[in-house]
């Protein structure tokens, strides 16, 4: 026996019953748009086709939801803020037949553990809805209040009691964006709602249920027009997809412009982006390219019930998928230019075989003019002992290095190289000019990326951009000089998407994402694949190239490759 005449206690323990509520809160609710994605989900269960959402301070203050769904008596009420009650299901194996958003029963109780929450909510048959105040899921009081049917859940002060937790929140800007973006989200699954965001007292959608979809992608997407997307549709055994993507040459640099859905519920699958992106390759695209797509597929063949949050899904068919989606994908692209494989025919007059679509040759125009230069070195060649002989392909400069030691066949690409040296240009930040506009250019926002500007006020004036903001519009004044203006919006718009993306990244490390991205759309105009390069402008790159030491583009690849005769002759044979 110890002293004092008291037993070991022992080393496990059962957690008393607030602590477990607070843990199991943690893997539903994890920041402000987890709330608001619950709340709004519980809403469209409850039949809603109404749904307010207005948010306070980034939600961390306020997160208000108002629905007109079939509300709730107050018995019911007090049984819903308990855990794992739900009126979805019944028994397991409902688990694959769901047709509504939630099922676990974990949403509303997770939200009240860790707020100071009132609920208000009135049936249709009742004469008085019921209001109920909560601290940390401890009922504070409970009374009959005039209400319309429906419901409302005023979450405050989320994780008050895990201080811990609500430190590591972000800052009001962007836990307000990810609402933002959520939203958007429900904006393209729920045609037929009409669904309301409010941000500090601003109202940035107001969107009546509508049969267009497009009306949807156009509000989410205010960069793209109806002409720009192309529908697409195709069912196999019972799986159906639709939806939209965009059009060749109508894309963007990042994946922000990927949407999925399966039945209706918005998931972030990565065998989708996995499709999407063998399509981009096989096509091929030069951008990664806007892809709206719903996917309906029988309960019992997608398991949603793999996460708290819902946001994976696993597919018992997944090479159905692939085919499904991979096939809708590639007709839409198939009907705008020649891809894919090469299909081959048989010539019944002659007997063989033929290529049903005609094959490039690429022409290779010779000039032999010997440029006069220095002494300087690019890669283990002198720039005045190359000789320039030609371009393939538009894309790549052939060269001959005549140094007395050996000669060398040298290949560079002059895109990538060009697109470099804009990069190095671009780091001296006080050498990057503005051009005045004779006319103001008008870039349309979406919330979203309107949020990233505002929380962004002085990095793109960095680069020469000069704007103002005026409603969801960005008013250009100025643009940096090297920068055309036809790429203006395309421009600010990869910069916006990838800024949102950046998190937490520094500085420095944003100023220098953002020199590649508009080094690389520059070189982009001035360079194109079928431009005729001049022996005076390879050979200006190659000086250039040289003066700042580099071998390789701004994103690793290499520019200039070198051929030895030894090299030749190995792959001839001849050693």
């Amino acid at each position: 026996m110890p002293k004092g005449g008291r037993k070991n206690l022992g080393k496990i323990i059962e957690l008393p019953n607030d602590v477990v509520r607070r843990i199991a809160a943690g893997e539903v609710i994890t920041r402000p748009v987890s709330v608001v994605k619950e709340l709004m989900e519980n809403s469209i269960d409850a039949g809603a086709k109404r749904v307010s959402v207005s948010i306070e301070n980034g939600g961390k203050s306020i997160i208000d939801v108002v629905d007109d769904g079939e509300g709730m008596e107050e018995d019911d009420l007090l049984i819903a803020i308990k855990p794992h009650t739900t009126s979805k299901i019944r028994n397991f194996e409902d688990v694959y037949n769901l047709e509504s958003f939630g099922f676990r029963g974990e949403a509303l109780s997770s939200i009240v553990a860790v707020s100071e929450t009132i609920i208000i909510s009135k049936t249709r048959d009742s004469d008085l809805g019921t209001e109920i105040s909560l601290r940390a899921s401890e009922i504070i009081s409970i009374r009959k209040v005039p209400f319309q049917t429906g419901t409302r859940v005023i979450v405050k002060n989320l994780f008050f009691n895990l201080p811990a937790r609500r430190r590591f929140l972000s800052s009001s800007a962007v836990e307000g964006r990810m609402i933002g973006d959520l939203f958007q989200k429900f904006l393209l699954s729920l045609l037929g709602h009409h669904l309301i965001f409010i941000r500090d007292g601003g109202q940035i959608y107001n969107a009546p249920p509508t049969s267009d979809p497009l009306e949807r992608i156009l509000m989410v997407f205010p960069e793209l027009n109806r002409n720009d997307m192309v529908e697409f549709e195709n069912e196999i055994n019972g799986f159906k997809v639709w939806g939209f993507a965009s059009r060749i040459g109508k894309g963007l640099k990042t994946k922000v412009g990927q949407i999925f859905f399966v039945n209706r519920r918005y998931v972030r699958v990565p065998l989708l982006y996995k499709i999407v992106e063998k399509v981009v390759k096989d096509v091929p695209l030069d951008s990664q390219p806007y892809v709206i797509l719903y996917l309906q597929i029988p309960g019992k063949f997608v398991d949603i019930n793999i996460h708290p949050q819902k946001l994976e899904v696993d597919f018992s068919n997944p090479n159905l998928i692939n085919d499904l989606v991979y096939n809708s994908l590639m007709k839409v692209y198939r009907s705008q230019k020649s891809v894919g494989k090469i299909q081959l025919e048989f010539d019944k007059s002659r007997g063989e075989k033929k290529v049903s679509r005609p094959v490039e040759v690429h022409e290779f125009t010779w000039m032999g003019e010997k440029r006069e230069g220095s002494t300087r070195k690019v890669g283990t060649v002198q720039v005045e002992n190359l000789r320039f002989l030609g371009m393939l392909g538009g894309r790549y400069a052939i060269l001959v290095s005549l140094e007395s030691e050996e000669e060398k066949l040298v290949i560079v690409d002059v895109h990538a190289g060009h697109e470099r040296i804009i990069y190095e240009e671009l780091k001296d930040l006080s050498r990057i000019g503005s051009q005045v506009l004779s006319f103001e250019l008008t870039v349309h926002l979406d919330d979203t990326r309107l949020s990233v500007l505002k929380e962004n006020p002085e990095i793109l004036k960095k680069f020469g951009f000069e704007y103002e903001i005026a409603g969801k519009d960005m008013i250009l004044k100025a643009i940096p000089k090297i920068l055309p203006v036809s790429s203006v919006e395309r421009t600010i718009i990869e910069l916006l998407d990838e800024l949102k993306l950046f998190g937490m990244l520094n500085e420095d490390e944003i100023l220098d994402s953002i020199r590649r991205r508009i080094a690389r759309i520059s070189c982009s105009h001035a360079l194109k694949t079928h431009d005729r390069m001049r022996d005076r402008d390879v050979m200006e790159i190659m000086k250039k190239l040289e003066k700042y030491g580099v071998k390789t583009c701004p994103h690793g690849r290499p520019i200039i490759m070198e051929l030895s005769m030894r090299d030749l002759d190995r792959m001839f044979g001849r050693i």
